[in-house]
């Protein structure tokens, strides 16, 4: 993969389920020693590694998370994506849980999508900020909250945020390049010469092929 990707391409690994979605998220396994061991084969095109905690992941489960992140290659970037209802509950499980990951310089995933507002915490605890958008089928209220989003990017660039992950979903994803443009044009307008961005190229005139990420 480092070797086909151009130089300022860059991944951001996933961390498998067989970790992520087990009791004691890969402790008693190699199973992260192993991931962390293949990333980092990607080298200078490493970005930001995150990991999807599992729905009945709740604040009862902080200290397993704490060890974890204990045991994580601290040269990696990271970002954490909690999805339980009992971390909004109440504010000072949220603050504990920004604390921790502070204290390990971790990011937590900002998640925009229908039906889940809570998720929508805009809580940042590095200089990288990640972001799950979840549209609907390009309806207008999708680039309504993608200007909304260039904005606030706008603003937390311009107060030092590093770098931004900022993934389009879209129900079946093949309207996600459509998306990833207007944001990346939006996000060239509002701050021109200032952001480091490269334009994806669509071309959707190759019948049968493939279309390549660069």
């Amino acid at each position: 993969w480092r070797q086909t990707a151009t130089k300022d391409f860059k991944f951001a690994p996933k961390i498998p389920q067989s970790i992520s979605h087990s009791r004691d998220l890969g402790r008693s396994t190699d199973y992260l020693t192993r991931f962390c061991g293949a990333i980092n084969g990607l080298q200078e095109n490493l970005g930001c590694s995150f990991m999807q905690l599992p729905p009945y992941f709740d604040v009862t489960r902080l200290p397993v998370l704490a060890s974890f992140l204990k045991r994580w290659s601290n040269h990696l970037p990271l970002a954490i994506e909690i999805r339980h209802e009992s971390w909004f509950e109440n504010p000072e499980h949220l603050n504990a849980l920004c604390a921790l990951l502070q204290e390990h310089n971790t990011a937590l995933v900002i998640t925009d999508v229908a039906g889940r507002r809570d998720v929508l915490h805009a809580r940042l605890t590095t200089n990288i900020a990640m972001i799950r958008f979840v549209g609907n089928g390009l309806h207008t209220t999708d680039y309504d909250r993608a200007n909304a989003w260039c904005n606030r990017l706008q603003t937390w660039l311009q107060q030092g945020l590093q770098e931004v992950y900022f993934f389009p979903h879209q129900p079946d994803n093949l309207l996600a390049p459509e998306m990833v443009q207007y944001i990346v044009e939006q996000m060239q307008r509002l701050m021109g010469d200032h952001l480091k961005i490269k334009s994806p190229k669509l071309n959707n005139d190759t019948e049968g092929e493939q279309m390549s990420l660069w």
